[in-house]
């Protein structure tokens, strides 16, 4: 630029000196991630109880993330990435009830988290183990499979309820802890959970069958070693009378910044019909 006008040549200085100021006193600002709520564990208490200390676990929160109970924030004290405890009133523990829990972020970014429940109820006493004294509020969809999977060489158990599998840590004295919840593929329905180190790092992990709508697939999760599983890749195929369908799963390692265990049909499906005397290529 021709600096010949010197007052005009100031001001563009002075301009430019005051956008590179006030951009270094506002850096660029990372959004905050849309929190995920894990299944709540333990889900469920009497009726008329005093106030409630509600742990919930998930992954996204930040320091200004609040547990909402039917939609209403309550006191909520900030522990980690993946924890946040909250006081639930005595009012809200008065009667019977089912109640929605999700977790909000404030902006930059954040959101709304997806819903878990809680139901306060009379308990029963019972010798035995029941859905909802597993998952507090849901019917077990799988058989419950054994292993240690949180390498304290204790015999621990899980169980599949819709998308999400709940673990249940042995004390070794036959009982059991409170089970521990991971969310399996959204919207799917898990019927079948198969236990083995997928990929060699001596943590139990997960192979999942189960169905989608009319869709069947088969997923891995990968065991942290402390009961919780992350949910990393699966394959789907969707059932004929008359196809029969080879699937070929490739295995992906589940990170820190794994989130949804979405199910997703591979490309490398390959459908084949069989008909009855036809000769094999």
């Amino acid at each position: 630029m021709n600096c010949s006008d010197i007052p005009r040549c100031l001001l563009v200085s002075t301009a430019v000196l005051l956008f590179s100021i006030v951009s270094l006193a506002n850096p660029p600002v990372t959004p905050n991630p849309v929190p995920e709520l894990y299944p709540i564990t333990p889900a469920a208490t009497v009726p008329g109880s005093s106030a409630y200390t509600l742990m919930v676990r998930g992954f996204g929160f930040v320091g200004g993330s609040t547990v909402d109970w039917n939609g209403v924030p309550l006191v909520t004290t900030y522990v980690s990435s993946s924890q946040l405890t909250a006081t639930v009133p005595s009012a809200n523990l008065a009667t019977p009830r089912t109640a929605t829990i999700t977790v909000v972020s404030p902006a930059p970014g954040g959101g709304t988290s997806n819903t878990q429940y809680f139901v306060v109820e009379n308990s029963v006493p019972q010798n035995f183990f029941s859905s909802r004294s597993i998952t507090g509020n849901a019917n077990l969809t799988s058989p419950i499979v054994g292993g240690d999977f949180n390498n304290d060489g204790k015999f621990d158990i899980i169980v599949a309820s819709g998308p999400n599998v709940y673990v249940l840590a042995g004390n070794g004295d036959g009982s059991f802890a409170s089970a521990k919840g991971s969310n399996g593929p959204a919207n799917s329905v898990i019927t079948g959970i198969h236990v083995a180190d997928i990929n060699g790092d001596g943590k139990q992990d997960l192979i999942l069958n189960g169905k989608r709508g009319t869709t069947g697939f088969v997923a891995t999760m990968l065991g942290n070693g402390d009961g919780v599983h992350c949910g990393a890749t699966s394959a789907c195929a969707t059932a004929a009378s008359t196809t029969f369908l080879n699937v070929r799963l490739q295995f992906a390692i589940c990170g820190s910044a794994a989130r949804d265990a979405t199910l997703r049909c591979r490309s490398d499906l390959r459908e084949h019909h069989h008909h009855r005397g036809r000769k094999q290529d």
